[in-house]
């Protein structure tokens, strides 16, 4: 995953992957961002987890 962008979910968040490069990364999930084994957030990247209320599109 690389560039800006934002993940949304209405309950819960799994990630398993790995945020490289110069990216700006956020989670944001109504309940939890669960980090699974072989995520990764490198050196360089902008990543944060949020939870807030999510709507729906």
């Amino acid at each position: 995953m690389s560039g800006t962008r934002t993940e949304q979910a209405i309950q819960t968040i799994n990630a398993q992957n790995k945020i490289e490069g110069s990216s700006n990364v956020i989670y944001k999930a109504g309940n939890a961002a669960i980090l699974e084994p072989g995520f990764k957030a490198e050196s360089g990247t902008v990543f944060s987890a949020k939870i807030e209320d999510v709507c729906a599109d």
